[in-house]
């Protein structure tokens, strides 16, 4: 950085007022919670002082939403071209960027757009490509390929070979040891670290790993830092290269530890089904899917079928919405007729619900997944003129948009009993009840003849 002895306070004091300067506030999600009030505060207050001063601010979504004077911008994913052209301009050995272009067709790249519209991940995803010949369809086996590849050093000339450990620990046990860091981290929602909190969390990890710690501090942090790459330094702050691998390490841990009932571990998680953790109930069901159905989704149908079993969908509708959100949404997508099809709930996840309607919203999701080829049974069928009557019955508002050539009419309608039966939302109350049911007794037969199979065939066969 260059600066000059002779610029004085009267001088940058000048340029604020006439607009001289333009202000660069990288990473604001990043500040405490206990601080990120008064920052934003003193932004506005300076932004109001200096008006003709262009500043920038960039952080995660949903900080700016009640800041004024300030234009929301959201950074665009890469496309095909845009993320081609990216790995083109990548420091990396040109024959394997050109097999990895090679590779990236327009329907590769569609099948991993979620990692390749990245750019720390399409670069992850090269290195990836260049150890393994392939890119992993699942986003926890990327994330653990992509440690693998960390863990070793890459040079074009020499070959590979392992990067020795300043800390002499195994590659195994340091894994284990930064697992415990982002477990213990994630749930502090720590995201960058002073010197003395980054020793801090390695301590605490280094005292669940080992009994008797003989591992120094500073040795682990290098580590983290220069062996395997999965810590940046700027001074003497530290940072994840990317904040989604926190995310798989947590997601993780939440795995392999079986101490602790995983319905108890995934219910002490603050925010669980908030919008900046959407993607961590998504990762451990992808990691264990038998164990996340059973321990936690089995759990969590059983209150909700209880609660039901008691209900009549038909003459109660409400009773059955109403655990998933406080209204429910009917539309219509139309070219040459204007049915009013299948009612839906909006994406939960991005509305200030409780935990309870969010988790409930979540085990839907699946029960649609699973159950989709006979959502259409439950149809609602209703003419425009039926929802016509309706909506000037009852003074709801019709909202039109077009997708496409599609025109899209979607009305919101508030849980009334009497607007829901006459909208016959009853078949969708019925179809939630029958599905959530189907699910739960197709989750318990499914996991007994799995155990008595392994039973059969593992304990009573084996020739002892």
């Amino acid at each position: 950085m260059t600066y000059s002895d002779s610029f004085t306070q009267e001088q940058f004091t000048y340029g604020l007022k006439k607009g001289l300067f333009y202000f660069l506030i990288d990473g604001l999600d990043e500040v405490s919670d206990l601080q990120q009030s008064n920052i934003q505060e003193e932004i506005i207050k300076l932004t109001l002082k200096y008006p003709y001063c262009p500043f920038v601010v960039t952080s995660r979504p949903n900080e700016f939403t009640t800041w004024e004077n300030f234009h929301i911008a959201h950074l665009l994913p890469f496309d095909y071209r845009r993320c081609q052209s990216y790995i083109t301009k990548i420091d990396f050995v040109e024959e394997r960027k050109t097999e990895f272009l090679e590779f990236l067709t327009k329907r590769k790249f569609a099948e991993h757009e979620e990692f390749l519209s990245n750019p720390l991940l399409a670069s992850m995803m090269l290195l990836t490509f260049d150890e393994y010949g392939d890119i992993p369809a699942k986003r926890h086996i990327f994330y653990e390929k992509c440690f693998q590849v960390l863990i070793k050093e890459h040079d074009a000339s020499k070959g590979r070979f392992l990067r020795p450990l300043k800390s002499k620990l195994s590659h195994e046990n340091l894994e284990k040891v930064f697992m415990y860091f982002c477990a213990i981290s994630y749930q502090d929602q720590k995201y960058r670290f002073s010197l003395q909190e980054v020793d801090k969390y390695i301590d605490l990890s280094l005292q669940i790993v080992y009994s008797d710690n003989k591992c120094k501090e500073n040795d682990i942090r290098y580590d983290f830092v220069h062996s395997v790459s999965l810590l940046l330094q700027d001074g003497n702050f530290f940072e994840f290269i990317h904040r989604s691998f926190q995310e798989y390490f947590f997601a993780k841990f939440i795995v392999n530890d079986r101490e602790l009932e995983l319905e108890k571990k995934l219910d002490n998680i603050d925010g669980l089904f908030s919008y900046e953790k959407a993607n961590l109930i998504p990762m451990i069901d992808d990691m264990d899917h038998d164990y996340f159905e059973t321990e936690y989704i089995l759990k969590k149908l059983a209150i909700l079928n209880e609660y039901f079993e008691s209900i009549d969908p038909e003459n109660e509708p409400e009773k059955i919405f109403e655990q998933f959100n406080e209204y429910l949404i009917i539309c219509s997508v139309s070219l040459d007729k204007e049915n009013f099809n299948l009612p839906f709930f909006p994406d939960s996840i991005l509305f200030d619900l409780d935990k309870e309607k969010k988790l409930n919203y979540f085990i839907l999701i699946n029960v649609h997944k699973k159950y989709r080829k006979h959502i259409y049974e439950y149809s609602l069928n209703l003419s425009s003129n039926d929802i016509l009557k309706v909506v000037s019955k009852y003074d709801l508002c019709i909202k039109k948009n077009t997708i496409g050539d599609n025109l899209l009419q979607m009305i919101e309608i508030r849980l009334d009993r009497k607007i829901l039966i006459e909208l016959n939302c009853t078949k969708y109350a019925q179809y939630i009840k029958k599905s959530l049911n189907d699910y739960y007794h197709d989750i318990l037969f499914r996991t007994t003849k799995q155990r008595s199979i392994i039973d059969e065939i593992i304990f009573k066969n084996r020739n002892l």
